[in-house]
C-alpha cells in the first residue's frame, strides 16, 4: 500500500511538473510578444490593442484553457489549494477571456489601451507563479523566485483588477446592444437571462471579493517571507 501511494506520488508529482513547465513556457512566450509590441509601440488609439491580441488569441486560449486543470487538481488533492478560491479566479479569468475581450469587436477595443495592460499583468503573474511552482517541485527554489511570486502581485494584482473592471465597465454598451448570449422569454424553457446584468453583476462581486482576496495574499506573503528568513539565519 505505502508503494503504490508513493508510486501515486511520484507520478503526480511528474505530471504537475510537467504541467506547470507547459505553461510557464506558453505565458512566458505571450509575455515576449506583449513587450515586444510594448516595445515597437504598436499600441493606443492611432493602432490599437487588438494586433496583440489577434497575435497571441491562441495560445492565450490553450495556457488559460489548461488552467482550469486546476480546479480538477485542486478537487482531487495533488495541490494544496482551496477549490472555491481557485474556482473563482479561474472563472473570473476566463469570463475577460471569452465574455469580454474575445466577444468585444476589434474596432471598439482599438480604442483602448486596457487589454494591453491585462495581457500584459497575466503574462508577468503567470510566468512567476509557475516558474515558482515548478521549482518547488523540483525540490530547489531560489530565494529571488520566492520573493518575486510573493511580491510582484502587491502591484500586478491591483492593477490587473482594476483594468479588467475597466474592461467590463466599457464592454456594457456592446454588450447591451447586441444582446449576445442573452435568453429572452417566451421560450420552451421559461427561462430568461441577461448577459448583460451578468456583467454588471460581475463587477460588483469582484468589487466585493477582492479586497478579502488581497488581504489574504499580503498575510499569506509575511508568512512565507518571514520563514525564509528564518531559514537564512
Amino acid at each position: 500500500m505505502a508503494n503504490k501511494e508513493q508510486r501515486m506520488s511520484v507520478s503526480s508529482r511528474s505530471y504537475l511538473l510537467a504541467y506547470n513547465l507547459i505553461q510557464t513556457t506558453g505565458w512566458t512566450f505571450i509575455l515576449m510578444k506583449a513587450v515586444q509590441y510594448v516595445i515597437e509601440g504598436n499600441y493606443g488609439i492611432e493602432v490599437g490593442t487588438p494586433g496583440l491580441y489577434l497575435k497571441v488569441h491562441k495560445e492565450l486560449k490553450l495556457f488559460q484553457g489548461l488552467a482550469c486543470l486546476e480546479i480538477i487538481h485542486s478537487i482531487i488533492g495533488i495541490i494544496r489549494s482551496n477549490v472555491v478560491l481557485t474556482f473563482f479566479q479561474i472563472y473570473s479569468r476566463n469570463i475577460i477571456l471569452w465574455g469580454i475581450i474575445d466577444f468585444v469587436p476589434v474596432s471598439y477595443l482599438e480604442q483602448f489601451i486596457w487589454p494591453l495592460v491585462v495581457l500584459l499583468v497575466w503574462s508577468i503573474s503567470e510566468v512567476s507563479r509557475y516558474i515558482y511552482y515548478a521549482c518547488m517541485l523540483i525540490g530547489s527554489t531560489p530565494y529571488f523566485i520566492i520573493y518575486l511570486r510573493y511580491s510582484l502581485f502587491i502591484v500586478l494584482y491591483p492593477v490587473g483588477v482594476f483594468s479588467e473592471q475597466v474592461l467590463l465597465f466599457y464592454a456594457l454598451p456592446i454588450v447591451r446592444a447586441t444582446q449576445r448570449w442573452s435568453i429572452f422569454l417566451p421560450n420552451p424553457w421559461n427561462f430568461s437571462f441577461s448577459y448583460y446584468y451578468f456583467v454588471i453583476s460581475g463587477i460588483i462581486q469582484y468589487l466585493i471579493v477582492f479586497p478579502h482576496l488581497y488581504d489574504r495574499m499580503i498575510h499569506q506573503r509575511m508568512k512565507v517571507l518571514c520563514k525564509e528568513l528564518k531559514k537564512a539565519q
